[in-house]
Order: C-alpha cells, then structure tokens, then sequence
C-alpha cells in the first residue's frame, strides 16, 4: 500500500493541473477511489478528460464496469518487465480480466500500459482520437480478435502486443507502428493508413476462401514499409487483396523466390507485386527471430527481437532494422506508459532514529 500511494504523489506531479487522477482498484482493501472503470467515469466529479490510474493486480469487472463512455486517459503500470533490473516487483500489471469496450459519442481515448484480452469499439460509437499503446492483448483464438471494429476519425496503435488479431474498419486516419502482432485486418481506411515497422508474424483463416493469410484487405489507401512479415501456417498467401497502387517497400515477407515463380505460373499477381515493388522475400521464424517461435504469438515479446545476422537487421528505409524494433519508435520490452514515473527502489528501515522513520525511494521515468 505504501508503494501505491507513493506512486500515486508522484504520477500527480505530471498530470496536467485542470485534470484530476483516479485511483481504481478491484480490491476493497485497497481504499482505492473507484473499484471499476464505469464507476469512476459516472462520479458526479469526474471531467472529460481526466485520468484513470490502474492499480496493479486483477480487475475482475463484468462488461459493463469495463465499459468507456466519455472521453479519458486510463493508464496502467505497464507489463513484461523483462529486461527492467531495477523493479520491485517483475509481475505488477494491471490486468483486466474481461474486454474493454468503447462506447460513446465523439469521444477521445488513450489507453497505454494495460493488460487485457480485448479492445472492442461498439458499431454505433464514435471516437474522435483513439490511442493504444504499450498495451498486451491476449486474445488467442482464431476466431476473435486482439482489437476489432474501430472506426474513428484518428487511430494509433503503438508498441502494442497483440496476441490476437488487429482489425480496424473505416477509419479516416490511422497509424499502426512498432507493434508485435498475429495478423492485421484493414477494412478500406477512408484517407490514409500507416503501417510501418511492425512485426507480423501470425494468420488468420479467411472465411470465404478457406486461406491462409496474415494481412487482409488492403487498398491504395494504406503505406506498407519496414516490417517483417511472416505467415506462421507456412502459407504463401500472405496478403490477401493486394493492389499495387500504395506505397510499399523495404518489408521482409516470408515468400521464397520458389513460391513467387510457382504464383507467377498460376497467374497469381500479388506475388508480382511483392518481389516487383523491391521487397525481401524468404524470412521464417527460425532465420529472423532470437528464438523459434510455436504457432502465432504465444511467447514473450523479447523473442520476436531481430537476431544478428538476420536480413531483416539492416533491411528498412535508413539501413536499420525492419519489425517492431526497429525505426523511430522502437518497441520497449518493459511496457511501462510514457511520462509516468514508477517506482523501482524503496528501503523502508526496521527501526527508527530520533523517533523518525526515514523512508528513502526513487523514480525513473520509462526506460530510465
């Protein structure tokens, strides 16, 4: 409790002054603020545009109590930690044991160091701004989906882990970069759609044809440069609905030149389109990956980074490394929210001296 309330002094400090903080924690014990999401955004005193702190443990709401509503920050502690020598606890995250819905009108959202299974947009919400980042998703079945179904004016989603599939319908503008995800779906972006310096490395079954594919559904609207792109049933459909009138280039796919020269034979274009538009073909797990990965994402993050020696080190735009760490927003193993300090050290004495307790802590900022 005292490391809560600690954090707590600190995270005030860097919250905009017009906007108040709420604790939430599923625990009676806590005494936190709030025990859900829907509770705090319902309080008379809350404000659009306040933030909600995520304590760390299992948050245990229904639907409902997971359910967002107006315009907000929620932030969790962050997640992983597997390169962090310097934390008090390797397994504090704020778990949300349910889906996160957003449902509302014209609202703006930032979600960034929580874990959950989903993030789901209601079909008759509308979301001005949508921000994911630094958050693990770990919806696994093919049949679902890690985040699905937003359609906003503005998306980003960046430095995510998703376990599941991403799939964002009709948005006006939306950048997906730095990421590690199975498969990606994007249903006709109506202006512009970055995707840049991700790692995909998953598929999904498309329902009509029955095949294997890791990326579906894209148009000119989409920018497709510097990941690395690997279809993990071995197939070698790995986009689905290809034209070749975007941007794209400098991605490592895994097609050998044997499968574009037997594509080509059958009349397959897509193939032209990838080895024509200069790409590298030929990846798999084993050559690319610092460990051999099993069927989708299903292992921690630190085994999708690039190994040395690998085409996909020095493959990107500039000379540097394709995938999710890679380019100006490298992905960060430990998952902690940027601008939020935490709390790595605390030495709390047995005795006191002159009747005082002196408690002595520090406070990084990410990565620090």
């Amino acid at each position: 409790m005292r490391k809560i309330l600690l954090f707590a002094a600190a995270l005030l400090t860097v919250t905009a002054a017009n906007a108040k903080v709420w604790r939430i924690n599923y625990n009676d014990n806590a005494k936190a603020d709030f025990k859900t999401i829907a509770a705090c955004l319902e309080y008379k005193d809350f404000a659009d545009g306040d933030t909600l702190y995520m304590d760390a443990g299992f948050h245990n709401g229904s639907q409902s109590d997971n359910t967002i509503s107006k315009s907000c920050t929620i932030l969790g502690p962050g997640w992983g930690f597997q390169t962090s020598a310097n934390t008090v606890s390797e397994t504090e995250s704020a778990v949300i044991s349910s889906t996160l819905f957003l449902e509302g009108e014209n609202i703006s959202v930032k979600l960034s160091g929580l874990y959950c299974e989903w993030i789901s947009c209601y079909y008759h919400s509308t979301l001005n701004d949508l921000i994911i980042e630094k958050c693990r998703l770990t919806s696994t079945s093919y049949a679902n989906t890690g985040i699905c179904s937003f359609e906003a004016k503005n998306i980003e989603v960046k430095n995510c882990f998703i376990e599941g599939d991403l799939t964002i319908n009709g948005a006006v503008n939306a950048s997906i970069v730095g990421n590690i995800i199975r498969a990606l779906s994007l249903c006709t972006p109506s202006n512009r759609c970055i995707v840049d310096h991700n790692t995909i490395a998953g598929y999904f079954v498309n329902s009509s044809s029955q095949a294997y594919y890791t990326i579906v559904d894209m148009n000119n609207k989409v920018s497709l440069t510097n990941n690395i792109i690997i279809n993990s049933y071995n197939s070698a459909r790995v986009i689905y609905d290809l034209s070749s009138t975007y941007p794209m280039y400098n991605n490592v796919f895994s097609i050998t030149p044997e499968t574009v020269l037997a594509a080509e034979n059958k009349g397959e274009t897509t193939y032209d389109i990838i080895k024509d538009n200069n790409q590298l073909v030929g990846a798999t797990k084993e050559n690319t990956f610092v460990c051999a990965l099993d069927e989708g994402i299903v292992d921690n993050a630190m085994y999708y980074q690039v190994k040395d020696g690998a085409v996909a080190k020095t493959a990107d735009s500039k000379g540097g490394e394709c995938g999710a760490f890679g380019g100006d927003f490298p992905y960060q193993l430990n998952g902690r929210p940027n601008g939020v300090p935490y709390l790595y050290d605390i030495d709390v004495p047995t005795h006191t001296t002159d009747n005082k307790l002196s408690i002595s802590f520090k406070v990084a900022g990410n990565n620090e």
